[in-house]
């Protein structure tokens, strides 16, 4: 037996979602900030607060009063028990599609390691290739969108110049010169 208690609510819109004003879709918004899954999450107050008889709270409105003072009681209850999600400020060193095609890669390796049939170990090493080209060009895309980005600063900043090579080549500050 399971000591959770459901909450069921039913809501029938007859408006198109665009009709919509933007508060209403803020209490999504500001319940999503919140970390329901924090260990220091105060569950016996938030229980305590949210025991409202709700008959006696909600009669005589109308159903948008209903679900307005409804979601304000249980957003601000949530906010006092629950705390905020935290933000990540660290930036990811590879992009979202390269490590995709990595975990590819090494799943299809860990499968070409199990001596699958010579049929199946084709259609394997083709799909292997197909994503090293892949992971070749997404390089390739980076570096021009780089190169792209270092010409522009230079037009604002001639001395962005100097960081460019100790970025791209661990070398000093200085000039571009030739690296052959």
């Amino acid at each position: 037996m399971s000591d959770h208690k459901t909450c069921e609510a039913t809501l029938t819109i007859n408006a198109l979602m665009n009709t919509i004003p933007q508060n209403e879709h803020k209490a999504q918004t500001e319940m999503a900030k919140l970390n329901f899954h924090h260990k220091d999450i105060n569950w016996n107050g938030l229980r305590d607060k949210l025991k409202i008889e709700w008959e006696t709270t909600l009669a005589d409105k109308c159903p948008e009063e209903m679900l307005s003072s409804f979601t304000t009681l249980c957003e601000e209850t949530c906010r006092e028990h629950v705390p905020l999600k935290s933000v990540s400020n660290k930036k990811r060193l590879i992009p979202r599609d390269r490590r995709i095609l990595m975990k590819k890669r090494g799943h299809y390796k860990n499968k070409l390691t199990k001596c699958p049939p010579p049929f199946v170990e084709a259609k394997l090493r083709k799909a292997l290739l197909e994503i090293e080209t892949s992971l070749i060009k997404s390089h390739a895309e980076q570096r021009k969108k780089e190169e792209i980005q270092a010409v522009n600063n230079i037009k604002d900043n001639s001395m962005f110049s100097h960081k460019v090579p100790h970025k791209r080549y661990g070398m000093s500050g200085g000039p571009i010169r030739s690296l052959c």
